[in-house]
C-alpha cells in the first residue's frame, strides 16, 4: 500500500514552496501550491491576510513559508490523498506520480490513469479505477502516465501563453519521477497502448478460467 508521507515528502513538500502571487497564474494567491481561487475555505487565508496587514501594502516576498502553517499545509494535502484513495494504490511510484499530478491538475490526473488502464474517464478515483491500476504493469502504467503529463503540461503552455514562464518548473518537477520501463525496451509512444493491452488480457485470462470451471462442473 502507497504510503502519504513518502509521497508528499519526496515530491509535494520539496515543490511547492511558499507565498506566492503571480500575475499569470490563474489560480490566484497561493501558498505552498494551495491556490486560494480553488480553495478558499482553507483555514491558512486568515492568517496570511494577517501577515499581509502587518506589512501595511507593501508585497510579500515571493516564496515566503509561515513555519506556523505547516500543520495546516500537511492536513491539506492528507485529506487530498485520502480522499482520492491513493493510499490503495499498491505501488509507490505510481502513486507519488498519480498524487503530484493530481495536485497540480487535479481530475485531469484521474482521467489520465483511467485512459492508460482502461476505465470510463470520469475523473473519480473508485473502486474499478483502483482495481485497474493495481492490475496492470506498474512501470508500464507509470511511464505512460509520465509521458501524457508532460503532454498535457505542453498543451497547457500553448494554450495559455502566460504560462510561458513556468515551463522550466514544470520540466524541474518531472524529471524528479524515474522512467521505470528499462530505456529501449519498449517505444514510449506504446506504453498507454500495452499497459491497456495488459488490463485486457487480464480479463481475457479471467473469463477462460471461469469457462474452464464451468465446463468441469
Amino acid at each position: 500500500m502507497a504510503s502519504f508521507s513518502i509521497a508528499y515528502k519526496t515530491h509535494i513538500e520539496p515543490n511547492e514552496g511558499g507565498y506566492a502571487k503571480l500575475p499569470h497564474d490563474k489560480g490566484g494567491r497561493t501558498y505552498a501550491g494551495i491556490a486560494e481561487n480553488y480553495n478558499k475555505s482553507w483555514e491558512g487565508w486568515p492568517y496570511i491576510d494577517l501577515q499581509e496587514m502587518k506589512l501595511k501594502g507593501k508585497p510579500v516576498p515571493n516564496n515566503t513559508k509561515f513555519p506556523d502553517l505547516q500543520f495546516l499545509v500537511t492536513k491539506f494535502y492528507e485529506d487530498r490523498w485520502k480522499a482520492n484513495r491513493f493510499s490503495e494504490i499498491n505501488n509507490q511510484d505510481v502513486a507519488n506520480l498519480l498524487f503530484d499530478y493530481h495536485v497540480h491538475s487535479q481530475s485531469n490526473a484521474i482521467k489520465a490513469i483511467q485512459k492508460i488502464v482502461g476505465v470510463t474517464p470520469d475523473g473519480k478515483m473508485g473502486s474499478q479505477t483502483i482495481q485497474a491500476i493495481n492490475k496492470a504493469n506498474p512501470a508500464i502504467v507509470h511511464d505512460a502516465l509520465l509521458q501524457q503529463r508532460r503532454n498535457f503540461l505542453e498543451k497547457v503552455i500553448n494554450n495559455n501563453p502566460g504560462y510561458e514562464s513556468f515551463r522550466k518548473g514544470f520540466a524541474a518537477r518531472l524529471a524528479k519521477f524515474p522512467q521505470l520501463v528499462k530505456e529501449n525496451a519498449l517505444p514510449l509512444g506504446l506504453l498507454a497502448a500495452a499497459a491497456g493491452t495488459i488490463l485486457l488480457v487480464t480479463i481475457a485470462n479471467k473469463k477462460k478460467k471461469e469457462n474452464q470451471y464451468q465446463t468441469a462442473v
